[in-house]
């Protein structure tokens, strides 16, 4: 079975799908999981609030995923965090998560990436519709958000530019940026 919106948009979801996204469907509609699926998503940093966001949009059903963390992997991180098995302490923090977030939903492509920044970053970002930082408050300060922000904001990019979310949270409290 191949579901249809109309036959101008020509949008279609398998039966697979149909049946794994059934609830979203008859909750927001056809078009909106289009939309979702169509989605590519840059998430940077692996905190406890990132192994939520990762684990709901990919449970929704977005094209893509690709998690950007380079530290290193650490038993506290395998504590906090549902992504990072303990058998993956001293990869990266992206590698880590890589496996138990893929097992979320296998049809979203997910991948891992350590030197994001520093490799042809502009032309990298083109590449995502949406671009999620989180930070840990009590490791960084906003000056990496910032430098982040600059660099997608650059002048290159202003045609293409991808909706940029910056979201933290500290003990009971969070907050969010949203530059769309």
């Amino acid at each position: 079975m191949v579901v249809t919106i109309d036959s101008a948009v020509n949008e279609t979801i398998s039966e697979e799908e149909a049946a794994l996204y059934d609830r979203q469907i008859r909750l927001w509609g056809l078009e909106a999981q289009n939309r979702l699926k169509r989605s590519r998503i840059l998430l940077q940093g692996m905190t406890p609030l990132s192994a939520e966001i990762a684990k709901n949009l990919v449970l929704a059903g977005v094209a893509s995923m690709t998690i950007v963390d380079d530290r290193v992997a650490t038993a506290e991180d395998a504590f906090n965090n549902f992504l990072i098995p303990d058998d993956a302490i001293g990869t990266t923090l992206a590698c880590a998560s890589l496996q138990r977030t893929q097992t979320l939903n296998p049809m979203v492509k997910v991948s891992a990436n350590s030197s994001f920044l520093t490799d042809g970053f502009t032309s990298k970002v083109k590449d995502y519709d949406v671009i999620i930082v989180t930070i840990d408050p009590f490791k960084e300060d906003f000056s990496f958000w910032e430098a982040f922000d600059n660099k997608v904001s650059d002048s290159e990019l202003r045609s293409a530019k991808p909706l940029f979310i910056l979201a933290a949270t500290l003990s009971w409290w969070g907050m969010a940026f949203l530059n769309l």
